[in-house]
């Protein structure tokens, strides 16, 4: 994440409050401090499908997503890369979800995604998303290069996870507008 703010040089400062909810109704809270304009905006739930500062990671996709949200068919084991993978097809319970599905391939032993398919309402392949340098981090497996391709704007976004910390006591006041707004954590 540190990397797409950091480049280029007018999105530097630039941040992102996420807070994920477990029931499936309710919509994640999502913040976006511009420096350029001084201020915090509040991502509405709506325009979760909207991409993310010009990238081809829609808000939703940065997320990440609950277990119910969606309804889950293993459709087999393939082979991706010389790693074998679960295939496995993710319908959203939300009709208005931009994607009619997703169709993702899981490491089992490290329960990530290797890859991910994405489809438009009407079917078709819009979207694929590749995971490389995949790390154990206290662990925790991790992806620390993500690559998204737009097939529709023909257009690829690479995400670069510079460096990563799990088990790190965290106190609750950090996730507040007024922290996102000083530039995050010193």
């Amino acid at each position: 994440m540190e990397e797409i703010l950091r480049n280029p040089a007018e999105q530097r400062g630039t941040g992102l409050l996420m807070l994920t909810y477990s029931d499936p109704k309710k919509d994640d809270d999502r913040w976006l401090y511009l420096p350029a304009l001084k201020k915090v905006r509040r991502i509405a739930g709506e325009s979760k499908n909207e991409y993310f500062m010009g990238t081809d990671f829609t808000y939703d996709d940065m997320g990440g997503r609950g277990i119910d949200q969606d309804t889950h068919k293993l459709l087999g084991e393939e082979t991706i890369d010389g790693v074998k993978c679960y295939k496995i097809e993710s319908i959203p319970v939300d009709k208005n979800d931009m994607y009619s599905k997703k169709i993702g391939w899981v490491i089992p032993d490290k329960w990530v995604h290797l890859k991910v398919d994405f489809y438009d309402r009407k079917g078709q392949l819009i979207k694929t998303l590749k995971a490389e340098d995949i790390r154990n981090v206290s662990g925790v497996w991790m992806q620390f290069n993500l690559e998204m391709t737009n097939f529709s704007a023909n257009h690829k976004t690479v995400l670069k996870i510079i460096e990563a910390k799990n088990d790190v006591l965290i106190d609750d006041q950090i996730f507040t507008t007024s922290v996102l707004e000083r530039g995050g954590v010193k």
